[in-house]
């Protein structure tokens, strides 16, 4: 079968096309499927590939002429990783039903 690229313009209607057979699969972030899916109903409807397609980690970028930029990184930076070994966030991992290895 020959592959075609579709461009709908958000996640909801690259999951409708999936849905109704217009597309035969997505390549995108986890969370970002999982949350969509669950709004639209479709979470029962669609399956996920054990292995990641791409691994594709977020970043905060600042500039470095902004006033404060520097420190404002480092305080995120320390909050994130208080966040990430806090009960609140495996509740959050656990909802969105990921494997808690987001970076």
């Amino acid at each position: 079968k020959d592959l075609r690229a579709q461009e709908p313009n958000d996640m909801p209607a690259c999951l409708k096309f999936l849905d109704v057979g217009r597309a035969d699969f997505i390549i995108s972030s986890l969370p970002v499927i999982r949350a969509t899916a669950g709004d639209l109903g479709l979470t029962e409807k669609i399956g996920f590939a054990e292995t990641p397609f791409k691994e594709n980690a977020s970043y905060l970028i600042v500039g470095k002429r902004s006033a404060g930029g520097a420190e404002f990184l480092n305080r995120f930076n320390q909050g994130l990783a208080a966040f990430k070994v806090s009960p609140a966030y495996a509740a959050l991992v656990k909802k969105h039903g990921l494997d808690g290895t987001i970076r």
